[in-house]
């Protein structure tokens, strides 16, 4: 029975062993055991595959044997461990076998006798190689992505996949997280459905992105194109979309591509387009060059100016065109001023490729890139030529005179202050001449203002023939000329005067016809008359108006006399521009009666000036006044004046009868006559047809201005009348063009209308063509019964004059008028 035990007990244990062994030797993973000095007291099958070795090979070997440095290092270090912390313990360990390195997960653990006694060591090696590799293989896939996750967050747009879900729908299983900037929504909300994002797209571009985009997916080619996206944040934006088609394994095609933002990119394009219009339209001329000075570009204003074609300019230098009229330090002080302030205007002479020298304004401006460094020049530039003509036309016109080229006011006054000066420090004399041509408004007026011009250019050629070069002749304006002589005698500048005459008195030739002029030379010298180049002016014109009143075509030296007349008209003109303030003026009435009835039927309004406690005659201060435009003035008082006066009359019951009041012909210079004309009587509620507008026949100098400005007047219902008609020129040839109601015949007619068959034959003319034109007459300066009867029988209708009564005072006119009624 106890045998029989031991037997079955025996029989389980070797089966145990048998199953153990089975077991250890059937196992994949490396299994051993070693002793306390490292020697391997027993492997399995596999580990001894792993090393190599035969069936025991292994046994009583250490790891000195069968490793490498590394690997014995390595694992000494874990069996110190293990039998340090005498536990089982986990490793991960790099062993080089001969099949190559490979990666085991390590448990070790110490071995005990039966008295705990540790022994050895036991270890059993896994081999997780291809699971490592499996494992980095996925970390270094995931290190990919990653580093494509973070890159796609770098690229300026959105990195995307693109596909047609299983319905058909477009989709996006792939978006860079950039998506919400193109479609305004988050990579989620398109991967399975994008139509959210297609909805977006601007309405207008949206049959040409689906028309395109069908066609890569039916031809499986690139999808390239630009569309409009309604961002709902952004407003419209543009986007760019780049698509490549991937077959992948599953015979399915996924697009793979980006969408970006290209708006500013758009914008950037359409600035640049128009500046490239503006470039090649712009006037000026632009260049640009590079850092040596080579030509890179030029638009189309620069060919034009410089006559080189785009072809002949690129690559090369400016200096193609220079006009060598900079030296070197010219330029080189331009280049100067560039390095230092990165910019540089100024003017430039160069030559178009005809030839042609031209100067222009050049604006050059220094360029550098973003390192600072100089990338290219771009100069813009003008033609100037014409501004620097027309410039120094205008400066040639401050001191000249348009027509002959002559000295002007400016440059004769100029020229003459330094003569004085000259003659101060020399003690030489100098004499000023000043000459007005005779009748020279006859001249214009009978072969018209072209051919006066041509007189004029004549006379100033003739003027310097008789002069040495370095005199001055200057024109003053109109027919007037001043001339200074320098460093002369007086019997030397008499004679030059007489030669002036006699040349003056030449024939001209002008327009093919043949004129004849004369002139009145006025002279004065200094230090003699004045030592002030404006009082030596004034003297010799004062001694020309002297000529003039000798009858013309002569010679005056100014004289003492000619100076007290000088001062004395001085005084009138400084007194005259005070006289209305301080209420020195005052109207005379004389009347104008009708010859047949002997009625009154209107008065003429006569000015008159108390100064100082005398009255000075008109004669002594119209023509001031005329010369100095003070007239405009007087002669709008003596409107409101009489328009006072009427206002007085008619409250004293009087009939009404016509005021005539005198107007210059310098009214008619002026634009705004017409309308002060009427403000005035609006002002004084007085009916324009009570007053009559005498105008002199210097009026109609300049026809067509008179001619509308009388149209005016008549269409405001004034009447107009021609004073002292006859004594002019042009009367007769204009009389019928003027829109007149009456015509005064002169007192210098009816002086003589007795005794004078001329006077007599010319009254009576007069009075016949005015009764052709159907207008009153009025004869002036009647003081015989022989005389108004005369006049009567002619057939003139009114007479003024002393025979009637002399200009009275309003006060002395009302008596008058009463005694002519208490005699009647």
């Amino acid at each position: 029975m106890v045998v029989k035990a031991l037997q079955i007990y025996f029989d389980r244990y070797l089966a145990n062993r048998r199953l153990l062994s089975a077991i250890v030797e059937g196992s994949k993973d490396a299994i051993y055991v070693k002793d306390l000095q490292g020697r391997y007291r027993f492997m399995n099958a596999a580990g001894k595959r792993y090393l190599g070795q035969a069936a025991d090979a292994t046994l009583e070997q250490s790891d000195g044997v069968m490793f490498s440095a590394e690997t014995r290092a390595q694992l000494a270090a874990q069996d110190q461990q293990v039998l340090a912390q005498g536990k089982v313990i986990d490793f991960e360990t790099a062993i080089d076998t001969p099949g190559g390195r490979r990666i085991f997960h390590s448990t070790k653990g110490p071995l005990q006798d039966e008295q705990d006694r540790m022994i050895g060591i036991f270890g059993l090696e896994h081999d997780i190689t291809r699971s490592k590799q499996i494992e980095e293989a996925l970390q270094e896939k995931l290190a990919i992505q990653e580093q494509f996750v973070n890159l796609a967050a770098l690229v300026p747009g959105t990195i995307c996949t693109y596909r047609r879900n299983a319905s058909g729908l477009p989709c996006f299983p792939y978006a860079s997280a950039s998506l919400g900037e193109i479609f305004g929504l988050s990579p989620e909300e398109v991967r399975e459905d994008a139509s959210a994002a297609f909805a977006r797209i601007h309405a207008d571009d949206m049959p040409h992105v689906l028309d395109t985009t069908q066609q890569a997916m039916n031809y499986g080619s690139i999808w390239n194109t630009g569309f409009r996206v309604n961002h709902p944040q952004k407003g419209e934006i543009w986007v760019e979309g780049f698509l490549r088609p991937v077959q992948q394994a599953d015979g399915t095609t996924l697009w793979h591509g980006y969408l970006q933002d290209i708006t500013t990119k758009r914008h950037a394009e359409e600035q640049m387009h128009l500046a490239a219009g503006v470039f090649d339209t712009i006037t000026e001329g632009i260049v640009v060059t590079s850092p040596q000075n080579r030509i890179l570009a030029v638009n189309e204003a620069f060919i034009a100016m410089t006559g080189y074609t785009r072809e002949e300019l690129l690559n090369q230098t400016p200096r193609l065109m220079h006009a060598e009229r900079h030296d070197a330090a010219f330029f080189e002080a331009m280049q100067r001023k560039l390095l230092e302030h990165g910019r540089w205007e100024g003017e430039v002479w160069n030559r178009r490729k005809n030839g042609e020298l031209y100067l222009k304004w050049l604006s050059v401006r220094v360029i550098r890139d973003g390192a600072g460094n100089l990338a290219s020049y771009i100069s813009v530039f003008r033609d100037i030529s014409l501004v620097k003509n027309s410039e120094e036309r205008v400066e040639f016109l401050g001191t000249h005179d348009d027509l002959t080229h002559l000295p002007n006011r400016t440059l004769l006054n100029d020229r003459l202050r330094q003569a004085v000066n000259r003659a101060e420090r020399s003690g030489h004399r100098l004499a000023l001449m000043f000459v007005d041509i005779d009748n020279f408004k006859l001249v214009n007026e009978t072969f018209g203002h072209t051919l006066g011009d041509n007189l004029l250019l004549q006379t100033a050629e003739r003027l310097k023939d008789c002069v040495r070069c370095e005199d001055t002749v200057a024109r003053m304006g109109g027919d007037e000329f001043v001339m200074i002589l320098e460093d002369c005698e007086r019997d030397a500048v008499i004679h030059t005067a007489e030669r002036i005459l006699a040349r003056l008195s030449e024939i001209y030739r002008v327009g093919g016809q043949e004129c004849f002029t004369a002139a009145s030379i006025g002279i004065s010298f200094y230090p003699d008359d004045a030592t002030e180049p404006s009082d030596l002016l004034r003297y010799a014109d004062n001694a020309m108006y002297r000529a003039k009143e000798k009858g013309k075509n002569n010679i005056q030296l100014f004289s003492e006399d000619m100076a007290e007349r000088s001062r004395k008209r001085l005084e009138i003109e400084r007194s005259l521009r005070h006289a209305i303030e301080r209420n020195e003026f005052f109207l005379e009435y004389q009347p104008q009666i009708d010859l047949g009835s002997h009625t009154l039927i209107g008065v003429e309004a006569l000015i008159r000036w108390r100064h100082g406690g005398k009255t000075i005659p008109p004669l002594d201060f119209i023509p001031i006044a005329e010369e100095t435009r003070l007239i405009i003035t007087i002669g709008e008082w003596v409107v409101k004046e009489a328009c006072r006066q009427i206002k007085v009359w008619d409250r004293n019951g009087l009939s009404p009868f016509t005021v005539s009041v005198n107007i210059s012909a310098r009214h008619f210079l002026d634009p705004n006559m017409v309308i002060r004309l009427h403000s005035i009587i609006q002002d004084a509620e007085v009916d324009p047809r009570r007053l009559c507008l005498e105008i002199t026949e210097g009026a109609m100098e300049d026809i067509d201005n008179t001619m509308t400005m009388l149209q005016e007047l008549e269409e405001l219902g004034f009447r107009t009348s021609i004073d002292d008609f006859g004594t002019g020129f042009s009367s007769l040839s204009h009389l019928k063009r003027f829109p007149l109601h009456e015509l005064k015949i002169d007192r210098s007619f009816v002086d003589g209308i007795i005794d004078d068959q001329d006077d007599r034959a010319i009254t009576s003319t007069i009075i016949s063509m005015a009764g052709n034109l159907e207008l009153s007459v009025v004869a002036e300066g009647i003081e015989t019964t022989e005389q108004l009867q005369e006049l009567h029988g002619m057939g003139c209708q009114i007479g003024q004059g002393y025979y009637f009564s002399k200009p009275l005072t309003a006060d002395r006119f009302n008596e008058w008028l009463s005694n002519r009624k208490s005699q009647t």
